[in-house]
């Protein structure tokens, strides 16, 4: 099976092989993936930091197999250098860690320094904070649009992990914590419908508060009930359960 990467700022990823199926998530700048199916110049691939399937289109793919020294783009937009060129990639891209020369042209990071941030409760806050009122977005994981799963997987990666990207998936890793006293900040709270379904999740910042995208990221109080809006007073989401992932 063919390989390949991410070679634009962000490419959606779709549900079904046409440009009129919604976005289920994005690839950023980057990021690998493998080629699984092709159908009407789409293909479908299996992204490999999470393993989730969509499909993009034939031609935005770039075939590459070798192996990248890649750091992390710690701020909102960074620029890239393309040749004589400029793009600007999104936080969360895989960028060169010196110079990648791929396809006849040279890419270069453009003046890029590390935030030199600690802890993770200290980074927890920094990047919650640094997101915050970013729109909510089906299918977005970067700092111009974002859903609930993708804010909680980019802030993850932030952290120094790659998690699944839907929060029913992510829902399935790590330990329960049983009472949100216990919640320590990185957590991840999720949230069900009437249904049961989990439909929701945000990451605690502390055992009374979580950030979370809901029609932007935001930081809201949380409770054993769940997520209490002090702008609607009352509560918009129902707590399902807690996990542990650091």
């Amino acid at each position: 099976m063919a390989k390949g990467i991410c070679l634009y700022s962000v490419i959606p990823c779709r549900d079904q092989p046409s440009h009129r199926s919604q976005q289920t998530t994005q690839l950023l700048f980057g990021e690998t993936y493998t080629v699984l199916d092709e159908m009407n110049d789409f293909l479908l691939i299996e992204c490999d930091h999470d393993e989730y399937q969509a499909w993009i289109a034939s031609n935005q793919h770039h075939e590459w197999e070798k192996k990248l020294e890649y750091v992390l783009n710690e701020s909102l937009l960074q620029t890239i250098k393309v040749d004589n060129q400029t793009m600007y990639v999104p936080m969360g891209a895989y960028i060169p860690k010196n110079s990648w020369n791929l396809f006849g042209k040279t890419y270069t990071a453009s003046n890029y320094t590390s935030n030199q941030l600690t802890s993770v409760e200290i980074k927890l806050n920094y990047y919650s904070r640094l997101l915050n009122n970013t729109p909510y977005m089906w299918g977005g994981r970067t700092p111009l649009g974002m859903d609930c799963s993708g804010f909680t997987q980019l802030i993850y990666r932030m952290l120094g992990m790659n998690i699944k990207r839907d929060s029913s998936q992510q829902a399935e890793m790590g330990t329960t914590i049983h009472i949100i006293h216990e919640a320590h900040p990185g957590d991840l709270a999720f949230f069900d419908n009437d249904e049961g379904r989990i439909t929701h999740v945000g990451v605690v910042l502390d055992h009374q508060h979580v950030a979370h995208a809901s029609g932007c990221v935001r930081t809201d109080k949380v409770d054993h009930e769940g997520i209490y809006s002090t702008d609607l007073k009352k509560y918009t989401h129902k707590l399902r359960l807690i996990k542990r992932l650091l």
